[in-house]
């Protein structure tokens, strides 16, 4: 017993070989079946995957001067316990909640990071203020090498954690990929 007819076969066997190359991406077609979807989610995952593998992988993303307890993704809870003489920042958000830290780095003259407003205010960006511009774009590339995205600025890959950075003037910023945060769909 045939369940579908000749012409609603050679219609499908049109739609995913024939008349349009990207066929399978076509969800509006009323042919479209399940193991099309699941056909066309497998091969979106793949890119993205293969999309991630290309992100240069760096043993380091923090540079020298910044506190070995400081780590993306902490908590502002267990920040402000483990460095009591961090300051709030004077301007007020309602998306992050910034913190100034002193360095004790010749090069560098202090820290901003900022934590997300929800949830456990996950750490998400840090600003390394150095003395000057040469400073910052000589510490980026030496963690990095030359820039890989956008002309001058870096994505890189750490421990399965894409990291995204660039210089502004004297600061390099340094931005995790932490969802829900202000930069995760920039990523």
């Amino acid at each position: 017993m045939q369940l579908r007819s000749p012409r609603f076969q050679q219609k499908l066997k049109n739609d995913y070989f024939g008349k349009s190359a990207f066929g399978l991406f076509n969800c509006n077609s009323e042919f479209m079946d399940f193991r099309g979807r699941y056909f066309s989610i497998i091969i979106l995952l793949f890119i993205s995957f293969t999309l991630q593998a290309q992100l240069p992988k760096v043993k380091k993303v923090y540079p020298k001067g910044v506190p070995k307890k400081v780590k993306m993704g902490m908590s502002l809870s267990d920040f402000k316990a483990r460095f009591k003489d961090a300051k709030p920042a004077e301007e007020e958000y309602d998306f992050r909640e910034v913190y100034l830290l002193e360095a004790v780095h010749s090069e560098i003259t202090s820290f901003v990071l900022y934590f997300d407003a929800d949830g456990n205010k996950p750490l998400y960006e840090i600003m390394v203020v150095y003395r000057d511009n040469q400073l910052a774009k000589r510490s980026a590339n030496t963690l990095f090498g030359d820039p890989n995205y956008e002309e001058k600025e870096w994505k890189v890959l750490r421990k399965k954690q894409i990291f995204w950075s660039w210089v502004y003037q004297e600061k390099l910023i340094l931005v995790a990929n932490i969802p829900d945060t202000e930069w995760s769909d920039s990523f």
